[in-house]
């Protein structure tokens, strides 16, 4: 039988209802061991309880200090697969940089729970055993890092949460699940694992700035990130990649300044091009020096982050978006 290593770093999946404040906030995680029939058929599990946090407070330091705790695991013979717990409001942040820099071969799933342990409806322990089932899943191997929630799969280049109160919560907008789970112990693979750069663990020491752009939207945000030395510039700006011209002079100073200022889109389905060629139009800012980039803020932030421990060369930047 297989091993799985479980790491606890909090979330609504280790929270209860405290009885003084009548909200949530951490508890304990023994409802795992509590429950341990219900993951025998499937592996032997160990437990590690490195965090108990919400994940608002997860920080990039926090990010890089897991990676290297999953990775010691991994290492391990012994071990066959991973099991992150994490709360969902920056899940796809920790997902998407773990995906980036941790080594390939054994399955590392990350899930949690939208209901805490004190609801009727709390989801993490079913989330949780069908983590641990699809870690021991030759097919999930080759994605490297999961993302298992409501009896579906996703990668975390895609993934993102959509709802904060109701279903869908996690949401691959681009290419759908990578798996979805058909009855008790089937689950049917759609999507072939994904090719994405690999970087190093190591802490990132950049300090990126992420901006939404909005009708009317003046300079000032950006004069700010230059006065202030911001590393990197991250705007999600209008449909197809498109800024207000008031912005345009302090985008032009930034990027004469070497700071480098990456466009993705503030929709949904996050896509930027160069059909418009106005002033502002994504053509135009392209030809200004600003890189265009596929995929949401939050994530593109971790992603700049990551290139700039490798080069503030904007040239070789640019390379790892096309």
């Amino acid at each position: 039988m297989k091993t799985i290593q479980i790491i606890t770093t909090g979330g609504t999946i280790g929270m209860a209802v405290d009885p003084e404040s009548q909200g949530a906030k951490p508890t304990s995680f023994s409802f795992i061991t509590d429950n341990i029939s219900l993951f025998s058929p499937y592996a032997h599990i160990q437990v590690d309880s490195y965090l108990n946090i919400p994940s608002p407070h997860m920080t990039l330091n926090h990010m890089v200090n897991l990676a290297q705790k999953v990775t010691h695991y991994l290492e391990q013979p012994e071990i066959d697969g991973v099991v992150i717990t994490h709360g969902t409001d920056t899940m796809e942040e920790t997902a998407y940089y773990l995906q980036h820099v941790l080594p390939k071969g054994k399955p590392v799933i990350i899930t949690g729970s939208m209901s805490n342990q004190s609801e009727a409806s709390f989801d993490g322990l079913q989330n949780l055993v069908h983590s641990v089932h699809i870690a021991t899943l030759p097919e999930s191997a080759p994605h490297g890092v999961l993302v298992v929630f409501q009896n579906e799969v996703h990668s975390p280049i895609y993934m993102t949460k959509t709802y904060p109160d109701r279903l869908p919560f996690f949401e691959s907008l681009v290419v759908g699940p990578m798996a979805k789970r058909l009855k008790a112990d089937e689950f049917e693979w759609i999507v072939p694992a994904l090719d994405h750069p690999q970087f190093p663990i190591q802490y990132l020491t950049k300090d990126v700035v992420l901006f939404t752009a909005y009708a009317g939207m003046d300079c000032s945000y950006i004069d700010w990130a230059i006065a202030n030395k911001k590393d990197g510039i991250i705007i999600q700006a209008l449909g197809f990649g498109h800024l207000p011209p008031a912005v345009i002079p302090s985008i032009v100073v930034a990027i004469q300044s070497g700071i480098p200022v990456v466009i993705t889109s503030r929709c949904a389905y996050s896509t930027t091009g160069t059909a418009y060629a106005y002033e502002g139009g994504g053509k135009h800012l392209e030809e200004l020096g600003c890189i265009l980039a596929q995929g949401n803020g939050q994530k593109i932030r971790i992603f700049l982050s990551m290139i700039l421990e490798q080069t503030t060369n904007l040239t070789k930047i640019k390379t790892y978006f096309s």
